[in-house]
Order: C-alpha cells, then structure tokens, then sequence
C-alpha cells in the first residue's frame, strides 16, 4: 500500500520524523499547493499526518495544511492524524485510523494543563511516543501497542497523553451525521462549531465497537 507523509517543517515536531525515518515513505515537509496535495493524498492509501494542529485540521507553513476541504480525500483511506485535538477533525469528518486529542509536547502545553514544565519528562514523552508509533504503525492493533510501549509510572506527561490516544476501525458509509460526517453520534456545539466534550466521550465509544456497515443509528440511544 503506497503511504503519504504530510509533516509541515517545524523544530518542535522533529521528533516525529523517527515515525516514517527509514520506512521509504514518501514524504511532504515544505509548502505544497492545495491541488497539489489533493492530488498526492488520492494518490496514496495510507496518510499519516503528524505536527501542531486545531480542532479544523493540521497546522504548517502559516495556515492550514490539511483543512475542512481536504476531508473527504482522507474518508475511506487509512490515516494517522497526530495534532492536538485531532480528534475533533477525525469525528467530526468520519474518518478512520489512529488520532490524538490533545497531547502535550512542549512547556507551554504542559503548563496550560498543570503538568510539570520540566525539559526532561517532556523530551522522554516525545522520544517514547515517536518510537512507540513508528513500532505499531497500521499494525491491527496500532492503539494497544503503542499505549503498552509508550507507558511511565513515573512521568505524568505520557499518563496524560497516553489518555489522549485513540483508535476507529470502522465507518458507517450511509449516514451523513449533524456535522457533515458519516456514521457518528455527536454535535457540533453552535457557538463555537466545535463537537462537544460528550459527543467526542460517545463517538468514541461507538467508534470502537462498530463495524463496517449500512447500519443507521439515531442519537443518543
């Protein structure tokens, strides 16, 4: 299966490139025109996608790199999307693979969340997470071997990520969903169009049990 790496340039992510370092990949780093990347992303089955982000996609060269637009390239491929709040994105979309929610990795991050702003645990967290990705990347049980890999009794950086990982395996093909995606039992909060905190708590439930299927599902059952 041909794979696609998009990883906007930024020093505070490099510690993700021990991710795809080696594995042949082809790589996007620099700036890259939107029909451009469109046409690289349908051009490949697997994206992974990896840096700084928002709720409405990954971050790179001074915007967005992967936006609301590009959402219904990434439906249907498997994907790795590695940003803070990325799940919002993957729930929201329909999208399937292995995402993040908020992951700290710098000082500020940790602050903002009273973790401790040491350099140390956070640079552990930061190399443990890289490798225990690059180990279990696209394996069938990507999520559970990357939270037994990346695992500290002693750094409460990767006890809170490691909370913060996620995993969907399956789509439902038939139900455009309130925000737009398919097969998902959430909403959009309409002050700040983003999906609510017990949305994602739900999505993520029925993401995990659900198989491939034209099965519809009402709201909150």
């Amino acid at each position: 299966m041909r794979t696609l790496v998009i990883h906007p340039n930024d020093s505070t992510t490099d510690f993700l490139t021990d991710i795809y370092s080696g594995k042949n990949w082809e790589v996007i780093r620099g700036p890259i025109k939107k029909e451009e990347l469109a046409a690289r992303i349908a051009d490949h089955d697997r994206i992974v996608m990896l840096g700084h982000g928002l709720p409405s996609g990954l971050i790179g060269h001074g915007g967005l790199v992967i936006d609301e637009s590009m959402a219904h390239l990434l439906r249907g491929r498997k994907c790795v999307c590695i940003w803070c709040n990325a799940d919002q994105y993957v729930l929201r979309h329909g999208l399937s693979g292995f995402y993040t929610g908020m992951f700290v990795s710098e000082p500020a991050e940790a602050r903002l969340f009273g973790l401790p702003i040491d350099a140390d645990p956070i640079k552990e967290s930061n190399r443990l997470f890289a490798v225990a990705v690059r180990d279990s990347i696209f394996k069938e049980n990507m999520l559970e071997l990357t939270r037994q890999a990346y695992n500290s009794k002693t750094n409460p950086v990767i006890d809170y990520n490691r909370n913060n990982l996620y995993s969907r395996d399956a789509l439902i093909e038939d139900w455009q969903g309130p925000g737009g995606g398919a097969g998902h039992d959430y909403e959009i909060d309409p002050v700040d169009n983003h999906v609510n905190d017990k949305s994602i708590e739900q999505a993520h439930a029925i993401g995990s049990i659900l198989k491939v299927g034209k099965n519809k599902y009402e709201k909150n059952q």
